[in-house]
């Protein structure tokens, strides 16, 4: 089932998983914005076919940037990215492989969207400065070297709001849930929020780190301001209400 709401945006419900189904159904990109075609345009549509097999890794896109994406991960970051509502804020920069798709979809949009990515890893930080850099039709990007939750709560200080935050840093549940808690006051109404290794079954392992899943669960579901939106890959989609 999907659900249409009046504002041309699309939402799939029925893609939710319980914790123990997670990674176990395909879960493939589909339009969150209503859009002609298949895809927004050639670049977007490149996402859907592009190499994989990173560090064979078969899931894994391959594009010349070291990182962890699938193509549906991909595709619903550039759709995210080119019709985002303001501006956008990812938390996990790594060596700039969803960096570099964020900003060359606001390139190619043609709008005045400012884009901020954080990260504590300097060394890596400066292979992803490198990587966008080297990519022709990019937008501009702010790269930050500060603690996530530090970068959020001086953004909440500072009165800033965002069309679409991407959380993709480490992958705990303290850490997620403390951004999620704090991307709900920095998300403007009507904005997204995309959680990467949402859809991952390594959330299922009481031993593993991974706590993405229950992390975005306990901060934007029982909240009656946000909608699940859906799963694309191994991400989450969630909207504040407008």
């Amino acid at each position: 089932m999907t659900v249409a709401t009046m504002n041309e945006t699309i939402r799939y419900p029925d893609s939710f998983l319980g914790l123990s189904e997670l990674g176990k159904k395909p879960t493939p990109y589909k339009p969150t914005y209503q859009f002609a075609g298949s895809h927004i345009n050639d670049n977007h549509k490149y996402y859907s076919n592009c190499p994989t097999g990173h560090k064979d890794i078969q899931v894994c896109i391959d594009i010349g940037i070291e990182g962890y994406l699938q193509q549906g991960d991909a595709q619903k970051l550039y759709e995210l990215a080119y019709f985002s509502s303001g501006d956008i804020l990812e938390l996990g920069t790594f060596c700039g492989l969803s960096t570099s798709i964020i900003a060359q979809a606001i390139y190619d949009s043609k709008r005045e969207i400012r884009f901020e990515t954080v990260d504590i890893d300097k060394d890596a930080n400066e292979k992803a400065q490198k990587n966008v850099l080297s990519k022709t039709g990019r937008a501009p990007v702010k790269f930050n070297i500060l603690d996530a939750t530090e970068y959020l709560d001086k953004a909440i200080a500072a009165g800033k709001s965002y069309g679409f935050i991407f959380v993709d840093h480490w992958h705990g549940y303290e850490a997620t849930y403390e951004a999620a808690m704090r991307a709900k006051k920095l998300l403007k109404n009507g904005g997204f929020c995309l959680f990467h290794d949402y859809n991952d079954p390594a959330n299922t392992d009481p031993e593993h780190v991974y706590g993405v899943y229950k992390g975005a669960n306990d901060a934007m579901l029982c909240d009656p301001n946000f909608e699940f939106y859906g799963l694309f890959g191994c991400t989450a989609l969630f909207r504040k209400s407008i």
